[in-house]
């Protein structure tokens, strides 16, 4: 058979090298995508600092704003019962032996109810029945206390 000027002919010791080249190949390709795309980034590159939220409010504000000393003492007055006082006033009886309870006469029934929670502005109020009641603190780490200057009872947080 008679073959032109330019034509190759593969030499039947070279069988193993078309599979190298092809491997070669496939990995100079992987490779090449990864460098396009590692250059390709979608994030912004940016030579501005990135400020976060605090930064950015404490440049905005020209005037700061005045906070009371730690040392002072805030309080606030009793304000007014939330429920009503039983009428005519309950008679305290006494306390239950087994249990503790207190025992109250109130419209010709006997009440027992548990002792109020400590260091709180407990009254008895008629809610569905006789039952304790107490004035919420304005501030979550207020006690009972009693200003001085007035005499007022209320409660007092740093």
């Amino acid at each position: 058979m008679h073959l032109g000027p330019g034509t190759f002919i593969p030499d039947p010791a070279d069988a193993g090298g078309g599979c190298l080249e092809a491997f070669a190949g496939i990995i100079g390709v992987i490779f090449l995508f990864a460098l396009i795309g590692s250059s390709c980034s979608t994030t912004p590159k940016s030579t501005v600092p990135i400020q976060s939220p605090s930064q950015m409010q404490s440049q905005d504000q020209a005037v700061p704003v005045p906070v009371p000393p730690r040392s002072a003492i805030q309080f606030a007055p009793i304000g007014p019962k939330q429920f009503p006082s039983p009428s005519p006033t309950p008679v305290f009886l006494g306390r239950e032996p087994t249990d503790g309870r207190q025992v109250f006469a109130w419209r010709g029934k006997e009440w027992f109810l548990l002792p109020p929670p400590p260091n709180r502005y407990a009254y008895l109020c008629v809610t569905n029945g006789l039952n304790w009641c107490w004035r919420n603190p304005p501030h979550a780490g207020a006690a009972p206390c009693t200003q001085r200057s007035t005499g007022l009872r209320g409660w007092c947080w740093r």
